[in-house]
């Protein structure tokens, strides 16, 4: 079975970090939409970490 990831964007946090957090945030759901994944909590992972650091240009880490 496969989702569309942008699910995951659809809620948005009820408070934001930085000011560009929002803009950030509706990049990854846009960059999600429509694209399907398998349903493998590894391969979810690695897409968001990957699609992470492709937007910001920093790797996403466990120990940041």
């Amino acid at each position: 079975m496969q989702k569309d990831l942008s699910a995951i964007f659809e809620d948005e946090p009820k408070q934001w970090g930085f000011r560009g957090d929002p803009y950030f945030w509706a990049q990854l759901r846009e960059d999600f939409a429509g694209k399907e994944f398998p349903c493998d909590e590894d391969i979810i992972v690695e897409t968001a970490c990957k699609k992470f650091e492709s937007v910001s240009g920093v790797p996403l880490t466990y120990d940041a």
